[in-house]
């Protein structure tokens, strides 16, 4: 696998997850094929935003997160929706991955009827890190 954005990790169906692109890593995921990013980056996290990303020939969906309350409640329908939309190959990235894991982690146990630790797995192999035990309690509680 070609590293191609920090803490990258890749899932089966060729998502890539982790960190924000920076603005050099454009050109190589394009050549790559990848043309849709997400972020989950939450607002003012970053200095690139939907227009730069566009500007460069991506379609971009922003969904900010600071925190594990917002990954509650609808975030997860309107992560399936960004992902669903998504023309070809998509990146999904926060500053390290580890919010995209949780959100792959809660939509494989909301949308893929996913057990507990099999979306865990799933968030794992996206990013998930340091929001596992959030992550695990809330699944436990749905």
């Amino acid at each position: 696998m070609t590293v191609l954005i920090s803490h990258q990790n890749e899932l089966p169906d060729g998502t890539i997850t982790g960190g924000e692109p920076d603005p050099d890593d454009l050109d190589a995921l394009k050549s790559h094929g990848f043309v849709s990013l997400i972020s989950l980056r939450d607002v003012g996290e970053s200095l690139l935003d939907a227009n730069f990303f566009e500007s460069h020939g991506f379609q971009f969906k922003h969904l900010p997160v600071s925190g594990p309350g917002d990954l509650m409640g609808d975030f997860v329908q309107q992560f399936d929706d960004a992902l669903k939309s998504s023309k070809g190959k998509t990146v999904v990235f926060c500053a390290t991955g580890n919010r995209v894991g949780a959100a792959f982690a809660i939509h494989a146990h909301a949308f893929e009827n996913k057990g507990v630790d099999a979306a865990l797995e799933i968030g794992k192999q996206a990013g998930l890190t340091r929001l596992e035990g959030f992550v695990r309690q809330y699944l436990t509680l749905e």
